[in-house]
C-alpha cells in the first residue's frame, strides 16, 4: 500500500488530497468508509422494497461489539474463533457483492470492562491473519506500558508482514493525550497506518490535533466509528470534522439505544434524513420548510421520489430507508469537498455554504481561539 499526498497551498487543519494505491485500486483522499452496519440497513431496505443497492465505496469496515463474556468465550474456543473468521469473510463477500470494495478492515469495538491483555491482542491478530483480510489491526491496550506495547507491536508487525499483509494500529482518541501521542509515534515508525476510534472532539482535542498533524507519506489516518451527528448540534453531520483530521473515516453503529418498536413509533414524524445541501439531519417538517418536497440526491432510495413519498410509502421502515440513503449522501459530500480542498477553497466555497458544516467548523474555530489546540 502506498499513500501519495498532493501538496496543498492552504489547509484548514489536517485535510489531505492525493490517493491510496492498494493493489490495483486507486482510492482518492479524503474518503468515506462503508461499514457492515450500512450494508445491513441496505439489505433490510432491499428486502422490503425490492430495490437493488450497490454502493460506490472502495473501502469497507466490518464492525462488531466485543463484550467481556464474548471475548472470554472466543479466547477459550477454537470453534468460536472460527466463527469470527467466517463472519469476517462473509462481510468481505457482502461488501464485494454490494459495493466496489477493494480494501477492508475489521474493527472490534471492545466494551470498557474488557481487560485488554497480550493474549487478547494476539488472538485478534490471529483471527485477522486467518481471514481473507489484507489489513491486520493490532489492538492497543492501556494496561500495557510503552515498553511492553512496543514489544507486542514489534513481534506482531513481523508476523503480519511475513504473511504478506499490511499492519495497522487500532487505538482510541479517548486515551490520555501523552499515551495517544506516544502510540501514534510508534505506529508512524512501524506500520502502514493508524485506526483511531472517535471520541468527544472537545474533550480530547489534543488527540485530534495530533492525528490531524500526522499527515505523512505512506501513513494512513483512519478515524473510525465517528458519531453520525455532532453531539453539540444534533442535526449536524460530522463529515466536515472527520475530513479535517483524517484521510478516511467511518460512521458509528448508530445514534443510541431504544427498541425497534420505539424507533418505528418515533420515526413517523421525527425520522431524520441527511440533506446534502446543508449537511444536516432534518425531519420532514424541517426539510419542507427549507427545501420543499424536492430531494437533493439521486441515489436508489430517492430517485423518482419526493420527500412525502418516502414518509408515506416507507412508513414503518424509515430508519432503513434513511440509513441506506446516508452513505450515498456522505460519498457525494466528500467528492464535492475534495474538489474544494484541491483548489484551496474548502472554507469559503464548501463549509460556509452548508449551514451545518459551518456550525461544526465554527466549533473547531473556538478551539483555535481558546488556544486549546496548537495551530
Amino acid at each position: 500500500m502506498r499513500i501519495v499526498r498532493d501538496e496543498l497551498d492552504s489547509a484548514l487543519w489536517g485535510e489531505s488530497t492525493g490517493e491510496i494505491k492498494f493493489g490495483n485500486a486507486h482510492i482518492p483522499l479524503p474518503y468515506p468508509v462503508l461499514t457492515s452496519t450500512d450494508l445491513n440497513y441496505a439489505s433490510e431496505f432491499s428486502r422490503e422494497f425490492l430495490t437493488p443497492i450497490s454502493f460506490p465505496n472502495q473501502v469497507h469496515e466490518s464492525k462488531k461489539l466485543w463484550a467481556k463474556d464474548f471475548v472470554l468465550k472466543v479466547l477459550d474456543s477454537r470453534e468460536k474463533q472460527q466463527q469470527e473468521i467466517d463472519w469476517i469473510n462473509a462481510n468481505l463477500m457482502k461488501a464485494k457483492d454490494n459495493a466496489e470494495s477493494k480494501m477492508s478492515f475489521f474493527t472490534p469495538l471492545l466494551t470498557k470492562e474488557v481487560p485488554v491483555s497480550r493474549k487478547i491482542i494476539d488472538l485478534l491478530v490471529g483471527i485477522q491473519l486467518d481471514s481473507e483480510l489484507e489489513i491486520v489491526q493490532i489492538l492497543d491496550s492501556q494496561r500495557l506500558s510503552q515498553t511492553e506495547m512496543a514489544l507486542v507491536i514489534k513481534e506482531n508487525v513481523k508476523i503480519i508482514k511475513d504473511a504478506g499483509k499490511e499492519p495497522f494500529f487500532l487505538t482510541s482518541t479517548a486515551f490520555d493525550e501523552e499515551l495517544f501521542k506516544a502510540r501514534l509515534e510508534i505506529a508512524k515508525k512501524t506500520m502502514s497506518g493508524i485506526t483511531a476510534l472517535y471520541s468527544n472532539p472537545t474533550k480530547h482535542s489534543q488527540n485530534f490535533n495530533a492525528l490531524a498533524t500526522s499527515k505523512e507519506e505512506n501513513f494512513l489516518r483512519f478515524l473510525s466509528n465517528v458519531d453520525r451527528r455532532y453531539p453539540k448540534f444534533g442535526k449536524c453531520n460530522v463529515v466536515p470534522i472527520a475530513m479535517l483530521c483524517s484521510d478516511i473515516f467511518s460512521s458509528s453503529l448508530g445514534m443510541g439505544g431504544g427498541s425497534k418498536k420505539e424507533a418505528i413509533k418515533k420515526e413517523q414524524t421525527n425520522a431524520r434524513r441527511l440533506n446534502n445541501e446543508c449537511l444536516g439531519h432534518l425531519t420532514m417538517a424541517e426539510h419542507q420548510k427549507e427545501y420543499g418536497e424536492k430531494l437533493d440526491c439521486n441515489c436508489p432510495v430517492d430517485r423518482g421520489n419526493e420527500l412525502s413519498d418516502l414518509y408515506i410509502d416507507h412508513k414503518g421502515h424509515l430508519n432503513d430507508t434513511f440509513r441506506t440513503h446516508e452513505p450515498y449522501a456522505v460519498f457525494e459530500a466528500v467528492e464535492q469537498a475534495r474538489e474544494k480542498i484541491n483548489s484551496g477553497k474548502l472554507l469559503e466555497e464548501y463549509i460556509h455554504k452548508k449551514e451545518y458544516a459551518k456550525q461544526a467548523y465554527e466549533e473547531l474555530f473556538k478551539w483555535k481561539q481558546s488556544n486549546i489546540l496548537s495551530f
